[in-house]
């Protein structure tokens, strides 16, 4: 028996006798050979069509060549037969029963090929030439550079000079018509795998190329921040001097000029939507084809494992940034049917394009719906883990006493069970549209039972848990609408979906735009006042939570001591204009925030000098140290029990400024919700910029009364006389305060 029956031949290789010369070799200064050769298959081998870029290895031929004729069908598998060449690996014999020697590729020649060093020319980017430079540059945006261009990072491709991309084009009326932007030679991909020692080493001592995928550089691609390979066409690079010589550009390096254009496209919407368009196609492709087609070309097996382990590191890596990447985030939300159909054809023309006996390297196409079910619920992740968190947040911001244990048990309950749904959804592998509907129906389930909860149209609860509706009900949608696009059928569970929006499961909150009330508003900002999260900043520490906003208390109540050192009377201005640099986001204003503020309140002439500061400095020190709510409400009460000339006017500022600043933050929280929602909530949230300047002075006496409910006396407000504060004896039980949980 001969040896050779003991050596099994990759799938695609070809023998040294199946071609002919047609040119003679030309040394190539990367360390290889090349020459035109035709194969020998029909009389007409010698016509264009049949002709083969032949590329003869010299440091480990064998390993290079499959390696390459591998990555090659890989890239040709992902872009498509238009955009890549057939590449084959070649091997020899010694004698007819050796066994094969592998040495060299070949590359089928495209027709109407044309490199982009020649295509560019001379004067692209020059001055004078913007016409010119402008067709070329939307040509090739037309015919797929921002794809072939994201290919070529996600591949590790690190030789992409303009020798090594061309464009197809056909003749019409004598001009040549850019088809498609392509891509030859693949002798340097991946080069993080290909510069070990073993295989081909390093080619560039002067420069350490990074082949890293993060968010940043999808943002800006083709524009890169964090990768680096040696030619790229947005980086100018000059080589290094050389024995004292003048560095030059090679005629295939990009010049600053040609740099200057490339870099533009990181703002073409096409290039953008085309970039991102192969991280979804890198993500869908199945990792067995991948491995089917290194398998058919590379008889290494322990080479073979290596690249597997590679790429499905890299793919987890270009996951990763995608989700952290706001214009893939952007690209992703605005996709449609149509684009998922397209990749779905795109695979389903490569399958047709194999032959009978080559059908071992078909894409999956179960494992494409997989991998895109799975994508879809990365992407979707984000959006559930905020809505969960919300939900926590809305749960601790409850008033038990008010909400009562049966409720608040059940919330919690619910939160749990969500969790638990989560969990399980995210450690499914293969997941199948029947497991998203799964998780969809259980957690729609839970919602049904939280709406028939709210169903006697308790707003409290709805008050305390609205951003976690509006966030699990988008959530939801995203991760549905998304998954309708590869099953169209699933499509009809977006109408359960929408029974259980927001302003349905809170039937008769919001059914008129009526004006928020004033208890309304106090309990709005008593729950703000408290709110609790955690302190991400401190993970290790027994208890994580912290008042969310006592650093703006805190900074609204410096303010008006530091006026008051001062001996000034500008309180409004000065206070208002501390509030606008605080570290949040606030709405440049409410239409009542600024004609209020402009009228102060009623106060005593007293010469400030003789306030009592030390006890006022007291209470700043416990705002200060204050851990949790109790502490909180403690340290305000102690400045509801400071007496002395000019107090009440401090106090009667300070209370007014935490409603402005709540009221400032919710409707901030509004302009977003607004965008989301419907119009009737829209409706609503437009009303609540009407509160007038009576409701809020009659707001500042209801929340020092609920801070101090002990007192024996309760403020009000004069509605006839906008402006006058009295206080009057009242026995405690004769305060009428509709306690409700609000806002968070």
């Amino acid at each position: 028996m001969s040896r050779s029956l003991h050596v099994p031949l990759p799938q695609y290789a070809k023998p040294l006798t199946s071609f002919a010369d047609v040119e003679a070799s030309v040394e190539r200064s990367s360390g290889h050979t090349t020459k035109i050769v035709a194969k020998k298959r029909k009389e007409d081998n010698a016509k264009n069509g049949w002709l083969w870029v032949f590329k003869e290895f010299k440091k480990n031929p064998e390993s290079l060549s499959q390696i390459e004729a591998a990555m090659a069908a890989f890239h040709r598998a992902l872009s498509g037969s238009a955009f890549t060449p057939k590449v084959r690996p070649v091997y020899k014999r010694e004698t007819e029963n050796s066994a094969p020697i592998f040495f060299a590729t070949v590359s089928k020649v495209f027709s109407h090929f044309m490199d982009l060093q020649t295509y560019l020319g001379d004067d692209f980017g020059a001055p004078g030439k913007e016409k010119e430079t402008d067709k070329k540059l939307k040509a090739l945006i037309k015919g797929g550079i921002g794809r072939l261009l994201k290919f070529a990072i996600l591949l590790g491709e690190g030789d992409l000079h303009k020798g090594n991309i061309g464009v197809i084009y056909k003749i019409i009326n004598g001009e040549k018509i850019v088809e498609n932007v392509v891509r030859i030679d693949f002798d340097d991909m991946p080069e993080p795998m290909l510069s070990q020692s073993h295989l081909r080493g390093t080619q560039r001592n002067a420069h350490t190329p990074k082949f890293i995928i993060t968010a940043h550089d999808k943002n800006t691609f083709p524009v890169l921040n964090d990768a680096d390979p040696y030619y790229w066409p947005t980086i100018f690079r000059l080589p290094p001097d050389v024995a004292g010589k003048l560095s030059l550009i090679p005629a295939h390096g990009y010049s600053s000029a040609e740099v200057n254009v490339f870099s533009t496209l990181k703002d073409d919407d096409d290039c953008v939507k085309d970039s991102h368009f192969a991280d979804l196609i890198f993500e869908l492709f199945p990792d067995e084809t991948r491995n089917n087609i290194f398998t058919a070309f590379v008889t290494d097996v322990v080479l073979r494992e290596t690249f597997s382990q590679y790429f499905s590191a890299k793919k987890e890596e270009s996951r990763n940034a995608s989700q952290k990447s706001v214009k893939f985030k952007e690209f992703w939300e605005s996709l449609s049917s149509d684009s998922i159909d397209l990749i779905r054809k795109e695979f389903l023309a490569y399958n047709a394009g194999l032959k009978e006996k080559h059908q071992n390297l078909a894409i999956n196409m179960t494992l494409v719906s997989q991998s895109y079910y799975a994508f879809c619920r990365t992407m979707f992740s984000e959006k559930m883990k905020t809505s969960t968190t919300l939900l926590y947040d809305g749960i601790v911001s409850l008033d038990l006493k008010i909400v009562g244990k049966e409720k608040y048990d059940f919330l919690n309950s619910m939160r749990k069970k969500l969790n638990d749904h989560y969990k399980i959804f995210f450690e499914i592998k293969e997941l199948s549209i029947a497991d998203v509907a799964e998780f969809f129906t259980n957690v729609t389930n839970l919602l049904k039972e939280l709406k028939l909860m709210m169903a006697t149209n308790e707003s409290q609860l709805f008050c305390a848990l609205k951003y976690f509706l509006d966030a699990i009900y988008l959530a939801l949608r995203d991760l549905i609408t998304h998954c309708s696009f590869l099953n169209p059928s699933f499509s009809v569970e977006l109408k359960q979906l929408d029974e259980l929006s927001p302003l349905s499961a809170c039937s008769g909150v919001f059914d008129s735009a009526s004006m928020l009330r004033v208890n309304e508003l106090v309990d709005g900002v008593w729950t703000w006042l408290f709110l609790m999260k955690e302190d991400k900043e401190k993970p290790r520490r027994k208890n994580k939570l912290e008042l969310a906003n006592k650093q703006i208390i805190l900074m609204l109540f410096n303010a008006l001591l530091f006026e008051f050192k001062k001996d000034t009377e500008s309180y409004g201005a000065q206070l208002v204009s501390t509030t606008s640099q605080l570290g949040r986001s606030v709405v440049s204003a409410v239409s009542f925030v600024s004609t209020f503020w402009s009228k102060p309140l009623e106060r005593e002439t007293t010469p400030l000098a003789l306030l009592p500061l030390p006890q006022l400095i007291i209470v700043q020190q416990k705002i200060q140290e204050s851990k949790n709510s109790t502490a909180l409400q403690l340290a305000l009460n102690e400045l509801l029990v400071v007496y002395g000339e000019g107090v009440d006017a401090l106090r009667d500022k300070f209370f007014l400024g935490l409603l402005t600043q709540f009221l400032n933050e919710f409707s901030l929280e509004s302009e977003f919700v607004r965008m989301k929602i419907n119009p009737n909530l829209a409706a609503w949230l437009d009303e609540q910029k009407k509160v007038s300047a009576s409701d809020l002075r009659q707001a500042v006496v209801l929340l020092k009364g609920k801070i101090a409910p002990d007192s024996h006396f309760v403020e009000t407000c004069d509605d006839d006389n906008d402006g006058e504060w009295e206080e009057v004896s009242c026995p405690l039980e004769a305060k009428s305060q509709d306690r409700l949980s609000a806002f968070k």
